[in-house]
């Protein structure tokens, strides 16, 4: 069982209302497009990213707790990336464990 759910990042250039601004998908090169969810929509300034997993590109998820956090933290890159950011334009994120044992593990990943 995966101990991993998903990690959430909400990143804002501003602090302005994006109210009635355009919206944008944003997928990392090759992602697929989806009927049913997007990577990311870029809002005005402001990139709301859907939850993102530890599954690869090919859909596979590492047996190592660390790698599967890691592999996570990746995909939201990539994300932030298509739409032209990086982590350092990250406002907030959350980060869903079914462990809560496993919080310093993931912190120690996160943190590097």
């Amino acid at each position: 069982m995966r101990k991993l759910i998903a990690a959430v990042a909400f990143v804002s250039l501003c602090s302005g209302l994006t109210i009635g601004a355009d919206k944008k998908v944003v997928r990392p090169p090759g992602a697929e497009p989806s009927a049913s969810w997007s990577h990311g929509i870029l809002a005005g300034d402001t990139l709301y990213i859907s939850g993102m997993g530890g599954e690869d590109a090919a859909g596979k998820i590492s047996e190592n707790f660390e790698a599967e956090v890691k592999q996570a933290l990746d995909n939201i890159g990539s994300v932030l990336k298509a739409g032209g950011m990086s982590p350092d334009d990250v406002v907030s994120v959350q980060v869903y464990l079914t462990d809560g044992a496993t919080f310093e593990r993931m912190n120690a990943v996160y943190k590097a």
